[in-house]
């Protein structure tokens, strides 16, 4: 079941109903999926702050471990994406994976990491690193060439 208010969840054969959540969750639940993909996307940036190398290096593996005709795509399974995720230690809740997982593998054919990667350390990372050099003008965009911006 979904943890949204009204929502019965059971824990060790017990029973609770979820009847209140606070300010910032009813916000979040409220917001278009725009926004909360680029708070979700500003969470992850700041914890792949000193990583952009090496986690695109762990893609770029996961990638090639593909199993067959997907080897070598460009595109790594959620599963495959989610676990190089977990070892740079970013921690999601079970709702902001499925909210990643709407946006950046809509259709089950895999996650582009490259462009996942683009977006993170383009527009999060560079900007809480004013030491870095600055990348071109990038609105975040949307997979399927829809762009929005933050």
């Amino acid at each position: 079941p979904d943890f949204v208010v009204g929502a019965v969840v059971e824990f060790y054969r017990h029973r609770f109903i979820l009847y209140d959540a606070d300010e910032y969750t009813y916000s979040f639940l409220q917001a278009p999926p725009q926004i909360r993909i680029t708070v979700i996307h500003a969470k992850i940036g700041p914890m792949l702050l000193d990583s952009e190398h090496t986690i695109r290096e762990a893609y770029r593996y996961a990638d090639q471990n593909e199993p067959g005709a997907n080897a070598n795509s460009g595109r790594v399974s959620w599963d495959h994406f989610l676990n190089v995720l977990h070892k740079f230690h970013v921690s999601l809740t079970r709702q902001e994976k499925e909210i990643l997982q709407q946006f950046w593998d809509p259709t089950g054919e895999g996650v582009d990491y490259a462009e996942f990667c683009d977006v993170i350390f383009n527009k999060y990372i560079n900007e809480q690193a004013p030491s870095r050099s600055a990348p071109s003008a990038s609105p975040e965009h949307q997979p399927g060439g829809h762009h929005f911006t933050a």
